[in-house]
């Protein structure tokens, strides 16, 4: 997408969620988000601007590696061209600019809900080592780490994943 930021993804995730929200099969008061990698880092942002309705986050391999992999592919911010491909696909340079500026690790400590968080520790694409640092700066996070598991969980991990996400949100739900 041409106008694609990450606060364009926000408010797209935002206008999903309140409108799914309304529907009558919805408890209001049980609402949690969940997402992975670059979905993962929207949804706490998404999260973190209504923590009064959210009451947690399931969050799979979230990409925090995108402020060092901008700054490390364009140290100068008036360097960051129109388009650049990542992952098969072309982001906008307003997308680049975004993920430049927005540093998740300022913002991870303002989250106040309950927070699991999975990682694979053979994740090459975003380094277990990013999830660590955000596990550690959130007011309430449970970091579980997937043994052998990559940027994409498959199989079992993925039905692992499932069912230790299930149990925390059944545990989780008033």
């Amino acid at each position: 997408q041409d106008n694609m930021s990450l606060f364009t993804e926000q408010h797209d995730l935002e206008s999903v969620a309140w409108e799914l929200a309304r529907e009558p099969f919805v408890d209001e008061h049980n609402l949690f988000l969940c997402g992975a990698s670059l979905g993962a880092t929207v949804t706490l942002m998404a999260a973190r601007a209504n923590a009064q309705i959210v009451k947690g986050c399931a969050l799979l391999y979230p990409a925090f590696n995108l402020h060092d992999a901008v700054h490390a592919a364009c140290p100068n911010r008036d360097g960051i061209p129109d388009s650049f491909p990542i992952m098969g696909m072309n982001v906008s340079g307003d997308f680049l600019r975004s993920c430049y500026d927005y540093d998740f690790y300022e913002h991870i400590p303002a989250f106040p809900r309950d927070v699991l968080l999975f990682h694979g520790d053979a994740d090459t694409a975003v380094p277990l080592r990013y999830s660590q640092r955000a596990a550690e700066l959130f007011p309430s996070c449970e970091l579980r780490v997937i043994p052998g598991g990559r940027h994409g969980f498959e199989g079992d991990q993925c039905w692992q994943v499932v069912g230790q996400a299930a149990d925390w949100l059944r545990a989780h739900i008033g």
